[in-house]
């Protein structure tokens, strides 16, 4: 399909979705006024109107999903290839469950979702990222309420050795599994470093060989480019890095158009393995333990 064919699907789902959302809206608001004017059949035409009405959004919504699903195949395979050569993009599939919890950072939860998986080598280092979105459920008498704790990126990168000690660098408030290991909580010389990050190891003196004042500042300006959303995690020669910025990666948007700014939003997202990677393959990063 060409670029113009799924401009043009997109502004018609678009259209549909707002014309369905109004009924519903409307529905929903003239529910009771109809039924005290009319009547119980007034009623029931609301009720049977708002349901139809749901029912075919969530049928646009779903044609919209597939109509993103095909666009990534068309075009945004082809700007990863040149991005990262020889790397493998399956829209369709992500992390399994265990990947994504053996991270240590994110806490397994009621939902799970992830999709647009993305594998490759950068500087020489192998890594995996994909989409992840994870909910709670929460039941009270006849309500039912979901909450996201996490939607974002996880990223896996795998280095040639050992890192000195296990170590969980995550933001204040940002919860932690530790399911496994036996971790305390390290203190840095460097004020803005706490502030900004909680830090978790299995060893103290070990950490501070990854906690390097050099190491320590790129992390801050890490923290600064993805707008206090980054977390790390150092497992054995794994490391794990989440950006929870409440962002679905590598989706047309509704009512965001398709044109030049959009691909420039998926290059930039793209672009985060190389922001990281770069930072962890510098000379001046030496967390790696003599085993």
């Amino acid at each position: 399909m060409d670029i113009e064919k799924y401009k043009f699907e997109k502004i018609k789902h678009e259209k549909t979705g707002r014309i369905f959302l109004f009924v519903i809206i409307a529905a929903f608001v003239l529910f009771i006024p109809v039924g005290v004017g009319i009547g119980i059949g007034g009623a029931i035409l609301m009720q049977a109107v708002f349901l139809f009405s749901g029912i075919m959004l969530g049928v646009n919504q779903s044609k919209f999903k597939k109509l993103s699903l095909s666009f990534k195949n068309d075009y945004l395979r082809e700007m990863i290839e040149k991005i990262y050569p020889n790397s493998t993009f399956i829209p369709e599939h992500g992390f399994s469950q265990e990947d994504v919890y053996n991270s240590l950072i994110l806490r397994k939860t009621d939902r799970f979702y992830s999709e647009d998986y993305l594998s490759g080598t950068y500087n020489d280092i192998p890594f995996e990222s994909a989409d992840v979105k994870l909910q709670n459920v929460h039941h009270s008498g006849k309500s039912t309420t979901v909450v996201t704790v996490f939607l974002g990126r996880l990223y896996r990168f795998q280095f040639p050795r050992n890192f000195a000690t296990e170590m969980i660098i995550v933001q204040p408030g940002f919860g932690v599994n530790f399911a496994y290991g036996n971790y305390e909580k390290i203190a840095t010389e460097s004020v803005e470093f706490n502030q900004e990050y909680k830090v978790y190891a299995t060893g103290e003196l070990e950490a501070f060989r990854l906690l390097l004042p050099q190491f320590m500042e790129r992390l801050l300006d890490l923290d600064q480019q993805f707008k206090d959303k980054i977390s790390f995690a150092f497992v054995r020669n794994i490391l794990y890095v989440a950006v929870n910025n409440n962002v679905d990666t590598l989706e047309l948007k509704m009512n965001k158009p398709i044109d030049e700014k959009i691909f420039e939003d998926f290059e930039i997202q793209l672009s985060a393995v190389k922001t990281i990677t770069e930072i962890f393959a510098n000379e001046e990063f030496h967390g790696y333990s003599h085993t």
